[in-house]
């Protein structure tokens, strides 16, 4: 999958720690730092690829950090812990973010950082690749690559 990102139609990103540097905001309830080169490898893939994002955040916190990192018109469709009964390790995000959108699990590969948010897409039968942002969180069987090395692609 490394070297063929092409096969797919949508990538799905999880917001916190993946895309943000969010842990101690939440604590203070601020608005998170973006990753610079996470926003990099979103902004390559906008308009080849059909983006979404998926977070076990609330509704506000996720368009503040939207907002607040001048991404608020990159995705497509954000599916939030507000949409959902069950957040991640739940599959129900992922599930509902493929209705709306429309597409086959087969046809998606997400960008995860966290155990929770991995077996959540595996879940609901999507390729995975874990972002490793520094949190050392490895997940034996699954695809780890830092932004760095996604940007290249």
């Amino acid at each position: 999958m490394r070297s063929d990102l092409t096969q797919f139609k949508v990538f799905i990103f999880d917001l916190d720690g993946t895309l943000i540097d969010s842990e101690r905001d939440h604590i203070n309830g601020l608005k998170a730092d973006v990753f610079p080169q996470a926003i990099h490898f979103v902004k390559k893939w906008r308009g080849r690829k059909r983006l979404a994002m998926v977070s076990n955040s609330s509704k506000q916190f996720v368009k503040n950090a939207l907002v607040h990192g001048r991404m608020i018109d990159l995705f497509e469709a954000v599916c939030t812990a507000d949409d959902v009964a069950h957040g991640k390790p739940d599959p129900e995000m992922y599930r509902l973010i493929l209705e709306w959108m429309d597409v086959l699990p087969a046809e998606v590969l997400v960008f995860e950082d966290h155990p929770s948010g991995v077996i959540s897409a595996q879940r609901a039968g999507c390729s995975v690749i874990r972002v490793d942002t520094g949190s050392g969180r490895s997940i034996e069987g699954v695809e780890e690559m830092t932004w760095k090395e996604l940007s290249q692609l």
